[in-house]
């Protein structure tokens, strides 16, 4: 298994793979930012250093 190329804590120059996962943490961003409901929440699971915060501060 080869390492995990990120550190910790650094912010990637992109995500590979993630468009779909992207898009919609930014359509429930963008309805709370506009003052609609947010809908069911979205719950993040995966190993650690698999970017669930890499994600979030995409989205960001």
């Amino acid at each position: 298994m080869e390492p995990n190329p990120y550190t910790p804590g650094d912010i990637p120059r992109f995500l590979a793979g993630r468009d779909n996962e992207l898009a919609r943490v930014e359509v429930v961003l963008d309805r709370v930012v506009g003052g609609g409901p947010a809908g069911a929440p979205l719950v993040f699971v995966a190993p650690r250093g698999l970017g669930k915060t890499s994600l979030l501060r995409a989205a960001a």
